[in-house]
């Protein structure tokens, strides 16, 4: 008897994650929509989000990509516990984008600041801060990257080369801010990045952008190049400059 009740518990559970994961937007009270992106809040969502998507597009829709924009769900959860339901990813991203569905899930957002931030407690990693609309870029980025490549291509770049993918990401999410060079090569020859997800993504986007930049590459170029991001790092150590 317990173990069919338990049996049936474990349906009832599994059926529920289903319903959330497929039709999550049934436990977000406040809905938002504006040109191509809605926003789920369990919060009142702020006004402000029309110019977090209007700044978002700008980044977004651009010829390095040259996607069609397509329609974008965006969860505002407003835990880590929710965020972790949705994506079981825990603490330490701002952000992710289901590769089933295409929605984009933001850890801790707040639309008015336009803040979002991931956390993790670890002696080497700060807590994240970032705008908000600079993750949603690139989450958004995330999934016009598996439209134009395939999944299939795309799970294989992440396996096996994913500072290509999260160096575009990271490139297109900032595009137009620049890059302290010094900065990043001491960061390089420190290698303090090691075992720091945040200080890594940014040597993604440092590596990325000096293809872009100095090789004058675009994406299908990044996508097939063959050196690895080590070989990139010691190259990039003996540049004053990554501006062509």
């Amino acid at each position: 008897m317990n173990k069919k009740r338990a049996s049936v518990i474990t349906v009832i559970l599994f059926a529920i994650f289903g319903i959330i994961k497929l039709y999550p937007e049934l436990i977000y009270l406040h809905k938002f929509k504006y040109n191509n992106y809605t926003f789920y809040s369990n919060s009142a969502i702020d006004s402000n989000a029309v110019i977090i998507i209007n700044t978002t597009n700008k980044l977004v829709l651009n010829d390095f990509i040259d996607c069609v924009p397509n329609q974008y769900d965006v969860f505002l959860c407003n835990s880590y516990s929710l965020f972790w339901l949705h994506t079981f990813l825990g603490r330490k991203p701002s952000g992710a984008s289901d590769m089933i569905t295409n929605n984009i899930y933001i850890a801790n957002a707040d639309c008015k600041k336009n803040i979002a931030c991931g956390s993790i407690k670890h002696k080497q990693i700060k807590s994240n801060e970032r705008s908000l609309e600079s993750v949603i870029a690139h989450e958004t980025t995330h999934i016009m990257l598996r439209n134009k490549l395939g999944i299939k291509n795309y799970r294989k770049l992440v396996k096996n080369e994913n500072w290509k993918i999260e160096g575009v990401c990271e490139w297109v999410a900032f595009n137009g801010t620049e890059m302290n060079v010094n900065q990043m090569i001491e960061l390089i020859k420190s290698k303090s990045y090691i075992n720091n997800p945040w200080q890594t993504y940014r040597l993604y986007r440092f590596a990325v952008t000096y293809l872009i930049q100095a090789k004058g590459y675009g994406l299908e170029d990044i996508i097939t190049y063959t050196d690895t991001f080590e070989a990139i790092l010691q190259e990039l150590t003996s540049i004053n400059s990554y501006t062509k």
